[in-house]
Order: structure tokens, then C-alpha cells, then sequence
């Protein structure tokens, strides 16, 4: 059988794709009843969120081509003239889904890496670096905002209510927002889903090393195993073995083991922060001395899609 028939397989242990909790991940940052100590906020995020992000970026793109059906009918629902907001837009596949009609789609996310996928998908979207707590957006711009995948990367209840607020605070009246957050019950036997024994958990990311920039040693990492693979691939005694089509090759050669930080939504609890959300951005509209939105501010909706929370809020 010729070279070309060969498929290499990389497995992967079963123990290395679970998902751990914080308490035996990094129990240092964690306070004794195993809750993430306040000053130890922005240093879990930016470590295993926003640097793993940065780390995994065009291989992540890679994975996310295609917008889920429900989030592509929301941004599709906004007639000519109206203005969209994706913040997290990552690679941009979302704001894709409107990309022929006449409509304005800015987005926003902390990953530079990600932002310039989006601007190799598409060279006309308008993409910035922000930070979706503190968005440097003026007030009451938005007609449509998506916040997808987002908020369970914030890792206390207060953070994620402070960007609830600011989504609020940057959509104008008559405008809705969509937020989306993983859930922690999972459909079993769906793409992509996964049981966890803790809400704040770590989830493995196993990405090639080609794509990975810090890239001299990992390239000659790379090229070593390729040349063990295409010894073992021409060996007659290797491919006389139990399965002469398929070459085996070590996960480590060619993976690299990164960790997210998630927390994992029921749905009352994200409920119960948007709601929290709602009642911040009113508090601050109180406090500059505006009342006229006080009553206006609500969630409309909320729905399980794709193993997510999905929660609607109207701003009338």
C-alpha cells in the first residue's frame, strides 16, 4: 500500500481531554471555600484566557467558520441602515452573515490574533481591541448587539454583571441583545459536548504546533516527527503490523496541551445576571440624573441552543 493510502492517527488520552476544576488546577488562586480570590481576577485571565487565546488564535479561527443558525437569524433580522455590535466577534464568522446587505457591523474583541483573522476573512470589517467591561463605545449606538461566548470567560459574578451593563448601556432604544454563555448541562451526544464536575473548570484546547508562533524549536519538533512518520510510512517490518494502513503517531510530537478558563452557566444563573445587569445599567442612569429608560430594560427571551444559554434583553 502506497504512502498516499496511509492515515496517520494522533490520539489523544482520555484523561488529557477532560475538563478539571480550579481547585486542583490552580488552587492557589482560589480562596478556602475554592472561589477565585478577587485579586486574583485579571492574572487568571489574562493567563488562560486572553494569552491562551492569543496562543491559539488561527488554529481556533480555523474551527469556526460556520455561524450557528439561530445567532445568523438574529443578525439577520436588522432591517437597512441599522447598526450591529459583535463584541467577541473573534474571527468575524458572524458579522460574515450580513456582509451583503446594508447594514453597519463593527466588532470588538481582546484578541489582536483574532482581529486580524477576521481582517484576513474579510479586509471591510471594522474590527477593534476592547475590553467588553469597560467598552469605549458611546452610549445608545447599537439597534443589535451579539455577545457570544464571552461572559463565561469573566470570573466572578460582578465582572460578568458589569459587561451585562455595558452591553446594555451601548444599544439604543427599540434595540435588542443576544448573549450566549456554555452551559453546564450539556445534550450528551452532541457536537462538542462535555461533562464537568465543577462550574469553574479549565477545558483542554489541543491545537497543532504548526500553528503556533513562537515557532523555532516547535518547527524542528515538527519536522523530526514528519521525518519519523515518513520512515515508519516506508518501512516494510513497521507496516506489516496489526494495522499496515494506519500510522500511530505521540499526541506530544505534535500537539500542544493549552487550558481555558470557563465557568459554566445554569440557567437561572444567567438569568439572574442579566437581570443583575439590567438593574446596574438603571442604577447608573439614575445616578446621572436620567430616568426616561428606568422601566424599559428586560429579558424577553431565553433558549437552549448548541449547548448554550441564550438570553434576549430589549431596550424600549
Amino acid at each position: 500500500m502506497g504512502r498516499n493510502n496511509k492515515k496517520v492517527i494522533c490520539n489523544i488520552k482520555p484523561s488529557d481531554k477532560e475538563c478539571r476544576p480550579l481547585t486542583s488546577s490552580v488552587p492557589e488562586m482560589l480562596d478556602e471555600k475554592g472561589d477565585i480570590l478577587k485579586e486574583k481576577c485579571d492574572e487568571l485571565e489574562n493567563k488562560y484566557v486572553h494569552e491562551i487565546y492569543e496562543t491559539m488564535a488561527e488554529h481556533f479561527s480555523h474551527t469556526r467558520g460556520i455561524p450557528w443558525p439561530k445567532v445568523k437569524n438574529f443578525v439577520s433580522s436588522f432591517g437597512p441602515g441599522s447598526l450591529l455590535l459583535d463584541v467577541g466577534c473573534g474571527n468575524g464568522r458572524f458579522m460574515d452573515c450580513v456582509k451583503d446587505s446594508k447594514v453597519f457591523f463593527m466588532g470588538t474583541d481582546r484578541c489582536k490574533s483574532l482581529l486580524e483573522s477576521a481582517r484576513t476573512r474579510n479586509p471591510n470589517l471594522q474590527v477593534f481591541v476592547d475590553n467588553c467591561m469597560k467598552l469605549n463605545i458611546r452610549s445608545g449606538t447599537f439597534d443589535g448587539i451579539i455577545c457570544i461566548a464571552v461572559l463565561h470567560h469573566l470570573s466572578t459574578p460582578e465582572r460578568r454583571i458589569q459587561a451585562v451593563s455595558e452591553l446594555i448601556r451601548c444599544l439604543r432604544r427599540n434595540g435588542t441583545l443576544l448573549i450566549y454563555v456554555w452551559a453546564f448541562e450539556q445534550k450528551k451526544g452532541t457536537v462538542g459536548s462535555r461533562s464537568f464536575s465543577s462550574k469553574d473548570t479549565m477545558v483542554p484546547w489541543h491545537f497543532q504546533k504548526k500553528y503556533a508562533k513562537d515557532n523555532h524549536e516547535k518547527a524542528e519538533n515538527i519536522q523530526q516527527c514528519t521525518d519519523q512518520i515518513k520512515e515508519e510510512m516506508d518501512d516494510p517490518q513497521k507496516e506489516a503490523g496489526s494495522l499496515g494502513n494506519i500510522v500511530r503517531v505521540p499526541p506530544e510530537k505534535y500537539l500542544i496541551a493549552l487550558q481555558r478558563y470557563y465557568h459554566l452557566f445554569e440557567e437561572q444563573e444567567i438569568v439572574e445576571i442579566c437581570n443583575k445587569g439590567i438593574e446596574k445599567y438603571k442604577e447608573g442612569i439614575k445616578g446621572q440624573g436620567d430616568c426616561e429608560l428606568e422601566e424599559d430594560v428586560s429579558i424577553i427571551e431565553t433558549y437552549f441552543d448548541c449547548n448554550n444559554w441564550a438570553v434576549k434583553i430589549a431596550k424600549n
